[in-house]
C-alpha cells in the first residue's frame, strides 16, 4: 500500500515536472531595439554573422556595446557595434502568462485525473 503510493506520486511529479517546466518561458518574448534606446538589465545581440550575445548591464561606449556576460557581473565583455545587427530585450506578454495559467491548470488537472482514476 505504502510502496503504491509513493509510485502514484513519483508518476505524477514525473509528469508534472516537465510540463510546468516547458511553461515557464511562455510569459517573455524578445523584441529588437534601436542601440540608442535606454539600456536594460538584459539584452540579447543578435551579430552580423548570425550568433546571438547576451549582455548584462549593457550600455553603449563610444563605438561599442559593453556589458557583462554573465548575471552576477564579473566577466566584462565588450562588443564592436559594427558586428551588432539587432539589439533584443525581453518583454512581458500578458496573453501569453494567461494561456500558461489556463493551460498549466487544465494540464495539472488532466494529469491528476488520469493518475489518480488509474489508482483504483
Amino acid at each position: 500500500m505504502v510502496g503504491s503510493v509513493k509510485l502514484r506520486s513519483a508518476r505524477r511529479l514525473a509528469v508534472a515536472a516537465p510540463l510546468i517546466a516547458t511553461q515557464l518561458a511562455g510569459c517573455t518574448t524578445w523584441k529588437t531595439q534601436t542601440v540608442q534606446a535606454p539600456a536594460p538589465t538584459h539584452v540579447r545581440l543578435v551579430m552580423v554573422e548570425g550568433s546571438m550575445v547576451h549582455l548584462y548591464q549593457a550600455r553603449v561606449v563610444a563605438d561599442s556595446m559593453v556589458g557583462f556576460s554573465n548575471f552576477n557581473g564579473t566577466i566584462r565583455k565588450t562588443v564592436p557595434l559594427a558586428r551588432v545587427k539587432d539589439v533584443q530585450t525581453q518583454d512581458f506578454l500578458a496573453w501569453r502568462s494567461a494561456f500558461l495559467v489556463v493551460g498549466g491548470t487544465v494540464g495539472l488537472l488532466l494529469t491528476f485525473y488520469f493518475f489518480h482514476g488509474s489508482a483504483d
